[in-house]
C-alpha cells in the first residue's frame, strides 16, 4: 500500500510539471492594463503571440548593471539626406561708416528656400532643435546633415550670432529686423568667413548689377588713371571707374563691376582720400595739376596710384616731368645661425616690401 501511494503521488507531481496550471497571463509579464491584449490571451492560438508582444513592449533593462545600450551610428547615406545651401552675400546701405556686408542663407534638399529667420535657424542648428519652413520643408537634425563646408560656415555664423546684435545697435541707419532674412557680418570674422564662403555655394547680390557667383578679384583694381596735357602749360589727371567703385572699410574691401577686391588697409585709406577729393566740390573724374605742382605730383602721389589700378602717362608729359625710377633691393642677414633675404623696392618717397605679409604670417605659426 505504501508503495502505491508513492508511484500515485510521483505520477501526479509528473503530470503537474507536464500540465502546470493555468493561471491569468497578465501574470506572466504582459500588462494586464493594455486595451486589446486581454481577448486575444482568451484564444490559445494568439497567447504565444500576446507573450511575445508583452516581453518586447515592455522596458527592457540591460543585462548587466554597466552595461550601456548600443545604439547603431546613423548613417548618412540611407537614413539622413544632406541638405544644400546656399550663402548670399550682399551690400547693405547705412549712414555711418560706409556700406556693410550682411548674408543670407538658402535651404533645402530638391529645392532651396528662404531662412526668414536666420538667427532662430542658427539657434536650432546649435541645440539640435527642428524648424518648419514650409509645407514642402522640414529641417530635422535627424533626418538631415550638413557637408563640411557648409558646417564650418554655420558654425562660425553661430559662434558670431551674438556679437552680431551689439554690432547691428552700433550702426546707425541700419533698421533691418533683430532676427530677419540676414545677419550683419561683423568685421573681425570676415576674412575666415570670406575664405569658407568662396569654397561652397555663395553669391553676391545688390551691387547694382546683374547678380552672380561670389569671386575674388586678382590683380590691379580695374581703375585707370592718365596724366595728360591740360591747359595753359598744365597737367590733367584724368580718372575713369572710380565712380563705379564701393568702398567698404570695416572690411578693407571694395566692390568693383560686381566683383569683389581685398585691400591692403594702406590702399584703402588712399582710396577713401581720393574719393573724398573728387567729391568733395562735386563729382569729378579729373583734377587739374599747374606746373608748380606736377614735381611733387609724380614723386607722391604717382607712386600710390600705382598700387590702386592702372596709371598712363602720356609721352609729352612724360618728356617733361621726371618719374623716379622703380629700385629693387635685396638685403641679406645673417643672424643666430640662419640666412635671411629681404627684398624691397624704392619708388621715390615710397619703399614697398612685397614679402613683408608673409613674413608676418609665417612669424605667427612659429
Amino acid at each position: 500500500m505504501g508503495t502505491s501511494r508513492l508511484s500515485s503521488n510521483s505520477r501526479h507531481r509528473r503530470d503537474s510539471d507536464l500540465n502546470p496550471p493555468s493561471e491569468p497571463f497578465a501574470q506572466a509579464g504582459r500588462p494586464s492594463s493594455a486595451p486589446g491584449w486581454g481577448r486575444s490571451a482568451d484564444k490559445p492560438s494568439y497567447r504565444t503571440a500576446d507573450q511575445i508582444l508583452s516581453m518586447f513592449a515592455k522596458e527592457r533593462s540591460p543585462l548587466h548593471a554597466n552595461e550601456r545600450k548600443y545604439t547603431a551610428p546613423v548613417t548618412r547615406s540611407s537614413l539622413r539626406e544632406e541638405l544644400q545651401f546656399q550663402f548670399i552675400c550682399k551690400l547693405v546701405q547705412v549712414h555711418k561708416g560706409g556700406a556693410k556686408l550682411a548674408l543670407e542663407l538658402k535651404v533645402g534638399n530638391k529645392r532651396l528656400y528662404v531662412v526668414q529667420k536666420v538667427k532662430q535657424f542658427l539657434n536650432c542648428i546649435e541645440n539640435g532643435e527642428p524648424m518648419s519652413f514650409t509645407k514642402l520643408f522640414f529641417y530635422d537634425p535627424s533626418m538631415h546633415y550638413f557637408s563640411p563646408q557648409d558646417q564650418a560656415i554655420l558654425s562660425m555664423l553661430i559662434r558670431m550670432r551674438q556679437s552680431e546684435e551689439a554690432y547691428r545697435e552700433s550702426i546707425s541707419g541700419y533698421l533691418g529686423a533683430s532676427d530677419g532674412r540676414d545677419i550683419l557680418i561683423a568685421p573681425l570674422v570676415w576674412k575666415p568667413l570670406l575664405d569658407l564662403l568662396l569654397q561652397a555655394d555663395s553669391r553676391m547680390e545688390g551691387t547694382g548689377l546683374a547678380n552672380g557667383p561670389l569671386t575674388l578679384g586678382e590683380g590691379a583694381l580695374p581703375l585707370f588713371y592718365r596724366i595728360a596735357q591740360g591747359t595753359n602749360e598744365g597737367y590733367q589727371l584724368e580718372i575713369s571707374g572710380l565712380r563705379e567703385l564701393i568702398l567698404l572699410p570695416a572690411y578693407d574691401a571694395a566692390v568693383v563691376e560686381g566683383q569683389l577686391h581685398m585691400l591692403e588697409p594702406m590702399q584703402m585709406r588712399s582710396l577713401e582720400d581720393l574719393s573724398r577729393a573728387l567729391t568733395s566740390y562735386g563729382i569729378k573724374e579729373s583734377i587739374d595739376i599747374s606746373a608748380q605742382q606736377v614735381d611733387e605730383f609724380v614723386q607722391h602721389v604717382v607712386p600710390e596710384l600705382r598700387t590702386l589700378g592702372h596709371l598712363s602717362i602720356d609721352s609729352q608729359v612724360r618728356e617733361r616731368i621726371a618719374e623716379p625710377e622703380l629700385a629693387p633691393k635685396l638685403y641679406i642677414d645673417f643672424y643666430r645661425e640662419r640666412i635671411t633675404a629681404r627684398l624691397e623696392f624704392d619708388y621715390g618717397v615710397m619703399v614697398i616690401n612685397p614679402l613683408a605679409e608673409y613674413l608676418i604670417d609665417e612669424e605667427e605659426k612659429r
